[in-house]
């Protein structure tokens, strides 16, 4: 249980450009981070913002799988593809980034003398240096692959291009995205108290509902939602800046939109999808859970978010924070949660929902903010502060990355005071 009023730890970190992929090869949309810069659509990593691809002394071939998804949102791999990491020489000058489980291909050196370059050289003899202090280093298992993090590499210059050693950097692993799958207010009726638009609970032991559930036909959030890993939870008509959520007050159960009102003292239910070009999916489940459903294992048609799949361009689990700015200015920063779905029995980071719950315990404007967690434990967070970046897009401006990260953040009101009607505290 979660409420809008706990400390917010620091939080950091890149963010992912994603690209959901047409079925010729076009992208459909991009969904948040300002790696859109630096990293690009396609299959190459091109060299970090600052860096210049005319100045690079040596060039690393990274060769590893990935996945895009087609516009119904169906996983397309593509398991050679090449990416590059650049360098000049000065460590961390640019950051690149390749897929985690790739493997190092072949390494090409360009002399640099009076300020002409000359062409990319293939080097067949690799040599790292271990004298020096590194990051994460050449990779230890047979297979060949970097672990995801950061790498700090020292290569030996081989001596007819100078000689010396040269410094490389570069990232494993790209950041997980997530997007809004909410419900589709358009489709629920109309309230029975006359706000906005909701179905009626008449036994929550069942998840009965007037009219029946899921009325909108999306089924992301409720008895069904185990069918459906992340990356297959559309959201509202394939609109990536659609932000939708569910609200619990009552008996009731309320579809609501960015820039809604909920009840004080109500439960938000945040349901989200989302994307990673290069994680498998392998989620936090232990057989022993005594939340998991009985003959899980061998329902994967009905059970397909709890059981590993491989590469299928879905995220494992969400984190979410909810800011509120109170009346008076007063910015609440609760801290992130931990990751969930979590069916993880011993640990004390088990969280068995598939949906992130939020308590509306203060009045004023909520920042609900979803982060994709990769099966590396990857969070795709945001760079900036949230009330910023909404501040800054909502009123015309912020970078392209803000514009883009504001896709993540879904914002509400949290009405001054509270009606006569009991709250259930239905999670």
């Amino acid at each position: 249980m979660r409420d809008l009023t706990r400390v917010l730890c620091p939080i950091c970190g890149l963010a992912l450009i994603l690209f959901v992929v047409s079925s010729c090869a076009r992208p459909v949309s991009p969904l948040g981070g300002r790696a859109a810069i630096a990293q690009g659509a396609g299959t190459t990593a091109l060299p970090g913002a600052g860096a210049d691809t005319g100045s690079f002394i040596v060039r690393l071939r990274f060769v590893g799988p990935i996945v895009t998804l087609d516009r119904e949102f169906q996983p397309r791999l593509e398991r050679n593809a090449d990416f590059f990491v650049h360098s000049n020489g000065v460590p961390f000058a640019s950051l690149d980034t390749v897929p985690a489980h790739s493997v190092l291909k072949d390494v090409c050196w360009r002399q640099v003398r009076n300020g002409t370059t000359g062409p990319c050289v293939p080097d067949d003899s690799v040599s790292f240096v271990d004298d020096a202090p590194h990051f994460g280093g050449p990779p230890s298992d047979p297979s060949g692959e970097f672990k995801p993090g950061v790498h700090l590499l020292h290569l030996a210059v081989p001596p007819r291009f100078g000689g010396g050693r040269i410094s490389v950097t570069f990232f494993v692993d790209f950041l997980p995205g997530a997007w809004w799958a909410g419900p589709d207010p358009a489709l629920f009726p109309r309230s029975s108290d006359g706000d906005g638009r909701a179905v009626d609970v008449t036994d929550w032991t069942h998840f009965t509902t007037t009219p029946a559930w899921p009325p909108d036909g999306r089924r992301y959030f409720g008895p069904d939602s185990f069918r459906f890993v992340p990356s297959q939870r559309r959201p509202v008509h394939d609109d990536f800046d659609r932000r939708t959520f569910y609200e619990i007050f009552g008996d009731r159960i309320y579809a609501r939109s960015e820039g809604d009102t909920v009840h004080l003292n109500a439960w938000v239910v945040l349901s989200n999808g989302g994307f990673d070009r290069d994680s498998r999916y392998v989620p936090s489940v232990d057989a022993n859970d005594p939340a998991l459903p009985p003959g899980f294992a061998g329902q994967p048609d009905v059970f397909s978010v709890l059981l590993p799949q491989g590469l299928l361009g879905s995220p494992t689990g969400f984190r979410s924070f909810v800011p509120v700015m109170l009346a008076d200015g007063t910015l609440l920063r609760p801290s992130e949660t931990t990751t969930y779905p979590d069916f993880m029995p011993t640990s004390v980071f088990r969280d068995p929902h598939l949906a992130g719950y939020w308590r509306a315990t203060y009045p004023g404007r909520a920042y609900a903010v979803a982060m994709a967690v990769d099966a590396e434990g990857l969070v795709g967070r945001l760079a900036g502060d949230p009330v910023e970046i909404v501040s800054r897009v909502d009123a015309g401006g912020g970078t392209p990355a803000e514009r883009s990260e504001r896709r993540q953040i879904l914002t509400f009101f949290v009405r001054a005071s509270a009606p006569a009607a009991p709250l259930e505290a239905a999670r």
